[in-house]
């Protein structure tokens, strides 16, 4: 199985899964807005920050890393 990015309620009600890209998607962060949700995939065969809308489900492919790069996360500043 792969990882996919999901959104569910606190109670764990309404559950709805927000990628379904056959690559791996992990380390889920929401931006200061709470607009989009940035992960990081292995699309493409190589790992990459993306963002989603999560009301639209738009990505966007933000930028793609280098060999050794592991664990993006999206500063709050």
């Amino acid at each position: 199985t792969n990882p996919d990015i999901w959104m569910v309620d606190a109670d764990g009600n309404h559950q709805i899964q927000l990628t379904t890209d056959p690559a791996v998607e992990t380390i889920p962060s929401w931006s200061p807005d709470s607009s989009k949700i940035y992960f990081r995939s292995n699309r493409e065969g190589q790992q990459a920050f993306w963002s989603i809308v999560p009301e639209s489900r738009k990505e966007t492919l933000l930028q793609k890393f280098e060999k050794d790069t592991d664990f993006p996360r999206l500063s709050p500043d």
